[in-house]
Protein backbone atom coordinates (compact mmCIF):
# COMPACT_ATOMS: atom_id res chain seq x y z
CA UNK A 1 0.00 0.00 0.00
CA UNK A 2 1.10 3.67 -0.81
CA UNK A 3 2.07 2.95 -4.43
CA UNK A 4 -0.11 4.75 -6.89
CA UNK A 5 -1.74 1.47 -7.93
CA UNK A 6 -1.68 0.37 -4.63
CA UNK A 7 -5.36 -0.06 -4.14
CA UNK A 8 -6.02 -1.38 -7.90
CA UNK A 9 -3.41 -4.35 -6.66
CA UNK A 10 -5.38 -4.62 -3.53
CA UNK A 11 -8.79 -5.11 -5.48
CA UNK A 12 -6.96 -7.67 -7.93
CA UNK A 13 -5.15 -9.73 -5.09
CA UNK A 14 -8.85 -9.55 -3.24
CA UNK A 15 -10.65 -10.75 -5.91
CA UNK A 16 -8.46 -13.58 -6.47
CA UNK A 17 -8.58 -14.76 -2.62
CA UNK A 18 -12.06 -14.35 -2.03
CA UNK A 19 -12.51 -16.62 -4.96
CA UNK A 20 -10.40 -19.05 -3.44
CA UNK A 21 -12.36 -18.73 -0.06
CA UNK A 22 -15.66 -19.68 -1.74
CA UNK A 23 -14.49 -22.30 -3.35
CA UNK A 24 -12.53 -24.11 0.00
CA UNK A 25 -14.35 -22.67 2.93
CA UNK A 26 -18.21 -24.14 3.46
CA UNK A 27 -19.84 -21.00 4.72
CA UNK A 28 -22.76 -19.07 3.48
CA UNK A 29 -20.96 -15.97 2.28
CA UNK A 30 -17.88 -14.39 2.58
CA UNK A 31 -16.99 -10.80 1.67
CA UNK A 32 -13.76 -8.99 1.33
CA UNK A 33 -12.81 -5.56 0.54
CA UNK A 34 -9.24 -4.47 0.68
CA UNK A 35 -7.91 -4.90 4.48
CA UNK A 36 -11.39 -5.59 5.92
CA UNK A 37 -13.27 -9.31 5.55
CA UNK A 38 -16.73 -10.96 6.26
CA UNK A 39 -18.00 -13.61 6.46
CA UNK A 40 -21.60 -15.07 7.49
CA UNK A 41 -21.99 -19.21 8.96
CA UNK A 42 -25.37 -20.42 9.72
CA UNK A 43 -25.43 -22.89 12.41
CA UNK A 44 -21.95 -23.57 13.07
CA UNK A 45 -20.80 -25.18 16.64
CA UNK A 46 -17.92 -23.53 18.85
CA UNK A 47 -15.05 -26.15 17.29
CA UNK A 48 -16.76 -25.78 13.62
CA UNK A 49 -16.32 -22.04 13.74
CA UNK A 50 -12.58 -22.72 14.92
CA UNK A 51 -11.81 -25.38 12.27
CA UNK A 52 -13.08 -22.53 9.88
CA UNK A 53 -10.95 -19.72 11.38
CA UNK A 54 -8.31 -21.76 10.77
CA UNK A 55 -8.50 -22.52 7.28
CA UNK A 56 -9.31 -18.90 6.69
CA UNK A 57 -5.97 -17.97 8.64
CA UNK A 58 -4.16 -20.67 6.68
CA UNK A 59 -5.35 -19.41 3.22
CA UNK A 60 -4.08 -15.87 3.64
CA UNK A 61 -0.83 -17.00 5.10
CA UNK A 62 -0.24 -19.47 1.76
CA UNK A 63 -0.24 -16.11 0.10
CA UNK A 64 2.21 -14.55 2.54
CA UNK A 65 -0.17 -12.38 4.64
CA UNK A 66 -1.22 -12.49 8.36
CA UNK A 67 -4.67 -11.53 9.42
CA UNK A 68 -6.53 -11.34 12.53
CA UNK A 69 -10.27 -13.68 12.60
CA UNK A 70 -12.52 -13.76 15.08
CA UNK A 71 -15.58 -16.13 15.61
CA UNK A 72 -18.89 -16.17 17.53
CA UNK A 73 -19.12 -12.53 17.33
CA UNK A 74 -22.56 -10.92 18.34
CA UNK A 75 -21.64 -7.46 16.60
CA UNK A 76 -19.20 -6.49 14.72
CA UNK A 77 -18.05 -3.16 12.57
CA UNK A 78 -17.35 -4.07 9.41
CA UNK A 79 -16.16 -0.72 7.02
CA UNK A 80 -18.69 2.48 8.26
CA UNK A 81 -21.47 0.14 9.29
CA UNK A 82 -21.98 -1.37 12.79
CA UNK A 83 -23.79 -5.08 12.80
CA UNK A 84 -25.61 -6.11 15.90
CA UNK A 85 -27.28 -9.63 15.50
CA UNK A 86 -29.40 -9.71 18.88
CA UNK A 87 -31.13 -6.22 18.15
CA UNK A 88 -31.43 -7.24 14.44
CA UNK A 89 -30.37 -3.43 13.64
CA UNK A 90 -27.47 -2.11 12.33
CA UNK A 91 -26.04 1.76 12.51
CA UNK A 92 -23.12 4.49 11.49
CA UNK A 93 -19.36 3.24 12.89
CA UNK A 94 -16.78 5.61 12.95
CA UNK A 95 -13.51 4.80 14.47
CA UNK A 96 -12.67 6.72 18.00
CA UNK A 97 -11.63 10.21 17.86
CA UNK A 98 -12.61 10.29 14.11
CA UNK A 99 -14.54 13.56 14.07
CA UNK A 100 -16.47 13.97 10.18
CA UNK A 101 -14.94 17.05 8.49
CA UNK A 102 -16.15 18.78 5.42
CA UNK A 103 -15.12 21.11 2.92
CA UNK A 104 -16.84 24.55 4.03
CA UNK A 105 -19.91 26.30 2.49
CA UNK A 106 -17.77 29.13 0.91
CA UNK A 107 -14.46 27.60 0.01
CA UNK A 108 -13.53 27.63 -4.11
CA UNK A 109 -15.26 24.63 -5.02
CA UNK A 110 -18.63 24.66 -7.75
CA UNK A 111 -21.58 25.76 -5.85
CA UNK A 112 -23.24 22.15 -7.13
CA UNK A 113 -20.97 19.98 -4.71
CA UNK A 114 -21.16 22.71 -1.94
CA UNK A 115 -25.36 23.06 -2.47
CA UNK A 116 -25.48 18.70 -1.94
CA UNK A 117 -23.00 18.00 0.67
CA UNK A 118 -26.24 18.10 3.18
CA UNK A 119 -27.92 15.88 1.39
CA UNK A 120 -26.15 13.40 0.43
CA UNK A 121 -24.56 13.35 3.92
CA UNK A 122 -28.09 12.55 5.01
CA UNK A 123 -28.83 9.92 2.21
CA UNK A 124 -25.68 8.17 3.46
CA UNK A 125 -26.76 8.03 7.63
CA UNK A 126 -30.45 6.98 6.74
CA UNK A 127 -29.03 4.08 4.40
CA UNK A 128 -26.71 3.07 7.16
CA UNK A 129 -29.45 3.77 9.93
CA UNK A 130 -31.82 0.58 10.34
CA UNK A 131 -34.75 2.88 11.61
CA UNK A 132 -35.77 6.58 12.50
CA UNK A 133 -34.27 5.80 16.28
CA UNK A 134 -31.01 5.08 15.04
CA UNK A 135 -30.91 7.35 12.82
CA UNK A 136 -31.52 10.10 16.13
CA UNK A 137 -28.61 8.69 17.67
CA UNK A 138 -25.96 8.94 14.94
CA UNK A 139 -27.10 12.50 13.91
CA UNK A 140 -25.67 14.83 16.41
CA UNK A 141 -22.19 14.80 15.45
CA UNK A 142 -22.78 15.11 11.76
CA UNK A 143 -24.97 18.12 12.28
CA UNK A 144 -22.45 19.89 14.57
CA UNK A 145 -19.66 19.13 11.43
CA UNK A 146 -21.87 20.97 9.10
CA UNK A 147 -22.33 23.83 11.24
CA UNK A 148 -18.75 24.08 11.47
CA UNK A 149 -18.24 24.05 7.93
CA UNK A 150 -20.56 27.19 7.21
CA UNK A 151 -23.86 24.76 6.38
CA UNK A 152 -27.50 25.75 8.05
CA UNK A 153 -29.15 23.04 7.11
CA UNK A 154 -29.37 19.79 9.93
CA UNK A 155 -29.54 16.17 8.10
CA UNK A 156 -32.95 14.86 8.96
CA UNK A 157 -34.28 10.80 8.61
CA UNK A 158 -36.61 11.38 5.68
CA UNK A 159 -37.63 7.99 3.50
CA UNK A 160 -39.08 9.93 0.74
CA UNK A 161 -41.92 7.76 1.02
CA UNK A 162 -43.22 4.52 -1.55
CA UNK A 163 -40.36 3.65 -4.24
CA UNK A 164 -41.66 5.06 -7.42
CA UNK A 165 -41.31 3.65 -10.75
CA UNK A 166 -38.43 5.11 -12.71
CA UNK A 167 -38.99 6.75 -15.64
CA UNK A 168 -37.91 5.42 -18.77
CA UNK A 169 -35.74 7.76 -20.66
CA UNK A 170 -36.12 7.87 -24.55
CA UNK A 171 -33.32 7.31 -26.28
CA UNK A 172 -31.75 10.32 -28.27
CA UNK A 173 -29.11 9.88 -30.60
CA UNK A 174 -25.56 10.98 -29.02
CA UNK A 175 -23.21 13.20 -30.91
CA UNK A 176 -19.98 12.39 -30.88
CA UNK A 177 -18.88 15.37 -29.22
CA UNK A 178 -15.63 16.40 -27.52
CA UNK A 179 -15.81 18.21 -24.27
CA UNK A 180 -14.23 20.55 -22.38
CA UNK A 181 -14.06 21.21 -18.50
CA UNK A 182 -12.03 23.74 -17.38
CA UNK A 183 -11.33 23.78 -13.46
CA UNK A 184 -13.34 25.60 -11.00
CA UNK A 185 -12.43 28.75 -9.67
CA UNK A 186 -13.67 31.80 -8.32
CA UNK A 187 -10.85 34.15 -9.37
CA UNK A 188 -11.02 33.07 -13.03
CA UNK A 189 -12.76 36.47 -14.12
CA UNK A 190 -11.32 35.80 -17.98
CA UNK A 191 -14.17 34.52 -20.67
CA UNK A 192 -13.36 31.27 -20.67
CA UNK A 193 -15.93 30.21 -23.25
CA UNK A 194 -15.07 33.28 -25.52
CA UNK A 195 -11.09 31.93 -25.30
CA UNK A 196 -11.91 28.00 -26.15
CA UNK A 197 -14.16 28.96 -29.21
CA UNK A 198 -11.64 31.52 -30.58
CA UNK A 199 -8.61 28.92 -30.31
CA UNK A 200 -10.62 26.45 -32.07
CA UNK A 201 -11.15 28.66 -34.92
CA UNK A 202 -7.65 29.59 -34.92
CA UNK A 203 -5.84 26.38 -34.21
CA UNK A 204 -8.57 24.10 -36.56
CA UNK A 205 -9.25 26.34 -39.28
CA UNK A 206 -11.44 25.91 -42.76
CA UNK A 207 -9.21 23.23 -44.99
CA UNK A 208 -7.96 21.64 -41.67
CA UNK A 209 -7.44 18.03 -42.00
CA UNK A 210 -8.94 18.10 -38.06
CA UNK A 211 -11.51 20.29 -39.21
CA UNK A 212 -14.40 17.83 -39.10
CA UNK A 213 -13.42 17.16 -35.58
CA UNK A 214 -12.82 20.06 -33.79
CA UNK A 215 -15.13 22.36 -34.83
CA UNK A 216 -17.57 24.65 -33.13
CA UNK A 217 -20.55 22.24 -33.64
CA UNK A 218 -18.33 19.01 -32.11
CA UNK A 219 -16.65 20.87 -29.62
CA UNK A 220 -18.76 21.90 -26.35
CA UNK A 221 -17.41 23.32 -23.20
CA UNK A 222 -18.82 22.94 -19.58
CA UNK A 223 -18.53 25.88 -17.37
CA UNK A 224 -20.21 25.98 -13.49
CA UNK A 225 -22.79 27.73 -12.71
CA UNK A 226 -20.87 31.05 -11.25
CA UNK A 227 -18.99 31.25 -14.01
CA UNK A 228 -21.68 30.95 -16.29
CA UNK A 229 -23.92 33.11 -14.66
CA UNK A 230 -20.71 35.97 -14.17
CA UNK A 231 -20.31 36.51 -17.93
CA UNK A 232 -24.54 35.87 -18.76
CA UNK A 233 -25.57 39.06 -16.57
CA UNK A 234 -23.11 41.30 -18.44
CA UNK A 235 -24.36 40.58 -21.70
CA UNK A 236 -27.83 40.81 -20.39
CA UNK A 237 -27.07 44.04 -19.41
CA UNK A 238 -25.76 45.28 -22.69
CA UNK A 239 -28.37 43.68 -24.89
CA UNK A 240 -30.68 45.69 -22.51
CA UNK A 241 -29.02 49.18 -22.85
CA UNK A 242 -29.40 48.76 -26.47
CA UNK A 243 -32.73 48.29 -26.55
CA UNK A 244 -33.13 51.38 -24.82
CA UNK A 245 -31.12 53.29 -26.62
CA UNK A 246 -32.59 52.39 -30.04
CA UNK A 247 -35.59 54.66 -31.25
CA UNK A 248 -39.02 53.44 -31.07
CA UNK A 249 -40.63 51.62 -34.23
CA UNK A 250 -43.36 53.49 -36.29
CA UNK A 251 -46.09 51.04 -36.17
CA UNK A 252 -48.92 51.62 -38.91
CA UNK A 253 -52.77 50.39 -38.84
CA UNK A 254 -54.56 49.91 -41.86
CA UNK A 255 -58.66 49.63 -41.04
CA UNK A 256 -60.09 47.43 -42.79
CA UNK A 257 -63.70 48.30 -42.85
CA UNK A 258 -64.28 51.86 -43.73
CA UNK A 259 -67.93 51.44 -42.96
CA UNK A 260 -67.52 51.67 -39.46
CA UNK A 261 -66.26 55.51 -40.06
CA UNK A 262 -69.26 56.45 -42.10
CA UNK A 263 -71.70 55.35 -40.06
CA UNK A 264 -70.14 57.31 -36.95
CA UNK A 265 -71.56 60.23 -36.08
CA UNK A 266 -68.20 61.82 -35.40
CA UNK A 267 -65.37 59.61 -37.20
CA UNK A 268 -62.87 61.63 -36.21
CA UNK A 269 -63.11 59.79 -32.54
CA UNK A 270 -62.17 56.58 -33.88
CA UNK A 271 -58.52 57.97 -34.99
CA UNK A 272 -57.62 59.45 -31.23
CA UNK A 273 -58.73 56.37 -29.90
CA UNK A 274 -54.79 55.73 -31.28
CA UNK A 275 -52.75 58.83 -30.57
CA UNK A 276 -49.31 57.01 -30.88
CA UNK A 277 -49.95 55.05 -34.31
CA UNK A 278 -50.49 56.70 -37.20
CA UNK A 279 -53.54 55.35 -38.84
CA UNK A 280 -53.94 55.21 -42.53
CA UNK A 281 -57.45 54.83 -44.00
CA UNK A 282 -60.17 55.67 -47.04
CA UNK A 283 -62.98 57.72 -45.84
CA UNK A 284 -65.90 57.11 -47.62
CA UNK A 285 -68.16 59.62 -47.23
CA UNK A 286 -68.94 62.70 -44.83
CA UNK A 287 -71.33 62.38 -42.05
CA UNK A 288 -74.68 64.15 -41.93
Amino acid sequence: MGAYDGAEICELVGLYILHQLEAELEVASVGLYRDDGLAVMHSYSGRQADRTCKELVKIFQAHGLNITAQTNPKSTNFLDTTLDLESGTHKPYRKPNDEPLYIHVKSNHPPTITKHIPTAIEKRIRELSSNEGVFSMAAPPYNAALKKSGYERNISYDDGGAPTTPKKKKKNRQKNNTWFNPPHSRNVETNVGSKFLKLIDRHFPRGSKLRKIFNRNTSELQLHEKHGFHHQVPQRQNNAAKQQQMPPKLATAEIKEPALCVESAYPTQLCTKLPSLPVRGRMLGSPG
